[in-house]
């Protein structure tokens, strides 16, 4: 691990390639110093044995953590994380979180950004960020098969980055309730959404549109691939629903009369 001195003469302490008992040892000396800590990234790491939270010293000055492959056990990541009550930005790249619970992030009110990204996450608890005040939340690269119900307790979240997650569909209902909760969204990344007539006509390309909610794009049909939503007419994904419709329905007749030419010879 190194120490620098970032802005406002800060200590951060960067780690790459370490594990859990060095730095622990680390954290010791560093608490012992009597020198706050507020910034820690931890990268390419095996932590799959610290099991036990941080010394008071080094919790009490926290306010951004960053562990990125470190192998942590999700068990404890809670149990680190809850006793930095100053804590605004914590990132957990590449680790192993399938669920994210209340447990995870419960009284941390300082909390502003929250990433969960590329940890294979499945399911978000419905109460998982209850009594927290989000501005960003990036769930990245997960295996997520719709917008998070969580979200929705998250009444000053500006920016919710989906990126690459199966998402293809957000119905009327999930959008009702989205608009009357997320008061100051200003962008939502998603780029998986089936671009069809269903989204022309319905409430969830409304609800961008009149926000001006940038970020969504299209990731079916291929015509409109990557194109933002926002920037498309109604006419534009109804018309290109009907040329794919009328197109697998051309392949199916002559696939018939290719089978059938077939079968009578």
């Amino acid at each position: 691990c190194q120490c620098e001195v970032g802005p406002q003469g800060r200590l951060i302490l960067r780690c790459v390639a370490t594990h859990a008992n060095i730095l622990s040892t680390d954290l010791e000396l560093v608490a012992e110093s009597n020198i706050p800590l507020y910034e820690m990234q931890v990268r390419d790491s095996d932590l799959e044995e610290l099991k036990k939270e941080f010394p008071a010293n080094i919790n009490e000055h926290m306010e951004i953590l960053t562990l990125d492959n470190t192998k942590i056990g999700q068990v404890y990541i809670g149990n680190i994380l809850r006793p930095m009550k100053n804590l605004r930005r914590v990132r957990l790249d590449n680790e192993t979180v399938q669920q994210i619970d209340r447990e995870m992030f419960e009284n941390l009110d300082r909390l502003e950004e929250i990433g969960v990204n590329a940890a294979n996450l499945v399911t978000v608890k419905e109460n998982a960020f209850l009594s927290l005040n989000l501005s960003l939340l990036s769930l990245r690269h997960n295996h997520l098969t719709q917008i998070p119900s969580a979200v929705t307790k998250l009444p000053f979240l500006v920016e919710l980055d989906l990126f690459e997650n199966p998402i293809e569909v957000v119905n009327d209902q999930e959008a009702l309730v989205l608009q009357s909760t997320l008061k100051h969204i200003q962008k939502l990344v998603m780029n998986k959404i089936q671009c069809d007539c269903t989204l022309g006509k319905g409430e969830f390309l409304n609800w961008v549109r009149r926000r001006g909610i940038s970020g969504v794009t299209c990731g079916e049909p291929p015509s409109l691939l990557g194109r933002e939503i926002t920037k498309l007419t109604t006419k534009q994904m109804c018309d290109t629903s009907a040329t794919t419709s009328l197109a697998g329905g051309l392949l199916f007749i002559v696939l018939l009369v290719h089978f059938s030419a077939w079968t009578l010879g």
